[in-house]
């Protein structure tokens, strides 16, 4: 004759312990989502150093070349029309 033990055993997760494997999925998938984002602002201010540093390489190029800086963008707005 079996008894309860035996049964309990043999019938499988509790909903209590399916909802708290769920939870913890969520919880797993929310600090992943947010470790992704703080990588991809990460990954935009590095973005953002390197194209200031290739302006700043082409305006020093640019005064090199011509040995004047070049001028605002509003003077040249102004002189074109």
């Amino acid at each position: 004759m079996k008894n309860y033990s035996d049964k309990k055993a043999l019938m499988g997760f509790t909903l209590i312990e399916f909802l708290a494997v769920i939870c913890l999925i969520f919880v797993l998938i929310g600090s992943f989502v947010v470790y992704v984002n703080i990588t991809l602002a990460a990954a935009r201010k590095t973005a953002l150093k390197d194209e200031l540093m290739n302006i700043r390489m082409a305006v020093e190029y640019y005064h090199i070349v011509n040995a004047r800086y070049p001028l605002e963008l509003a003077a040249l707005y102004k002189k074109k029309y």
